[in-house]
């Protein structure tokens, strides 16, 4: 059932999972959420995993980057013509334009044999698609890694 919540929720739930693992693993993350956001229409676990998938991706992404590199994601949140747009950036080596298509593909996975079910982001897209939003991959960014946009409909529009 979708509901409107505050759209930093899941995000942050999300986050509460894995905080250390990021730490752990040597990434320093870059949030950008405004104090006024609007809310968006969703369910909050659904959204949650997510978020889940694409944080834990970026992590598994930064794994490859040399130790004298930076380890950077950056999450922001803002509205953008009625929806609610998620932005996860990171400074890992990026895709290229070939993976970048198929990455909602399911069982496609640039992960080794046994570390990814290529389940996680085709799942994520169906979410997102539920929720009447969309997800897409830019394969390079400002800092060097896939982006990925999540846009959910604003929750006071319903």
């Amino acid at each position: 059932e979708l509901v409107s919540i505050a759209s930093a929720d899941p995000l942050r739930a999300a986050l509460e999972l894995v905080g250390e693992q990021l730490r752990v693993h040597g990434v320093t993350l870059i949030l950008d959420i405004p104090d006024e956001i609007p809310t968006v229409l969703a369910d909050i676990a659904s959204l949650q995993q997510v978020f889940l998938n694409l944080i834990v991706n970026a992590r598994d992404a930064l794994d490859s980057v040399p130790e004298e590199g930076e380890k950077i994601l950056r999450i922001s949140v803002k509205e953008e013509r009625g929806f609610v747009a998620f932005r996860f950036v990171d400074s890992g080596p990026g895709l290229t334009s070939d993976v970048a298509g198929k990455v909602f593909d399911p069982f496609f996975t640039t992960k080794s044999t046994g570390k990814g079910t290529g389940l996680g982001l085709s799942l994520s897209h169906g979410i997102v698609e539920e929720h009447g939003g969309s997800i897409r991959c830019t394969p390079k960014s400002a800092l060097g890694g896939a982006e990925f946009v999540v846009l959910i409909p604003r929750g006071d529009f319903a």
